[in-house]
């Protein structure tokens, strides 16, 4: 009897272990010097891009807005229609931690928040992205700050599989050669939440020529395309 209580005890250990999302061991590998213009701190940045939104959000086909990331981490994003009418306007502090916004359309970022961990909320359902995130993003860029997150790490020359977890998330970082001068990338978030029960996945593809698509495993109908403007 005794036996087989230490039998389950060490299977229950073990198959928590192995399911929950915390910080492993791993130690840091050495990454190749190419991967350094794709991960960055994401300050100090502007540009100009295009956003579609699933229609129930927004009905417009796309949204040309312009963004800036200052030193201290804050952002601004800023959207006119072609007759220079405000379609939106939303600041982020991130000393406060919170967000600013006209009311013209208010609607796509009134229910935003940051939680305690510095993760987003949106009508109450925390997400597996942070500002750091959305800072880089925008830039098609991923943050520096994953890499102190790496758990696993693979890579030849054509393909390559980056896996983080922290205590909140589990994602993975995959990348397909696309030719000689870029790569098109996918990423999978995993997090488990106890509001809406269950495992949730979320994917961001970023494709060579600027392209961003964010869609969500749960729901078909939430999805988000970004596209860089030429400069």
């Amino acid at each position: 009897m005794i036996e087989l209580s230490l039998t389950i005890s060490v299977f229950l250990l073990s198959f928590f272990n192995s399911s929950c999302v915390t910080r492993s061991a791993y130690k840091k590998p050495e990454l190749p010097i190419f991967l350094t213009k794709y991960f960055s701190v994401c300050v100090e940045k502007d540009g100009s891009n295009s956003l579609r939104l699933p229609e129930f959000y927004y009905s417009a086909e796309y949204l040309d807005f312009d963004w800036q990331v200052s030193k201290n981490r804050d952002l601004v994003l800023e959207s006119y229609s072609p007759l220079g009418q405000t379609v939106f306007q939303v600041s982020f502090s991130d000393l406060n931690k919170t967000f600013s916004f006209n009311k013209i359309n208010s609607h796509i970022f009134s229910d935003l928040e940051i939680t305690q961990d510095d993760f987003i909320r949106v009508k109450g359902f925390k997400i597996p992205f942070k500002m750091e995130d959305v800072r880089c993003f925008i830039d098609f860029r991923f943050p520096s700050q994953w890499l102190s997150f790496i758990n696993e790490y693979k890579f030849d020359e054509k393909k390559l599989k980056i896996e983080f977890n922290d205590s909140f998330r589990y994602w993975k970082l995959e990348g397909n050669r696309f030719n000689e001068y870029g790569w098109n990338w996918k990423v999978t978030f995993h997090w488990y939440s106890f509001f809406i029960f269950g495992l949730h996945e979320l994917v961001l593809e970023m494709k060579n020529n600027g392209e961003i698509r964010i869609s969500s495993k749960d729901n078909e109908r939430f999805w988000i395309e970004m596209n860089k403007n030429s400069q």
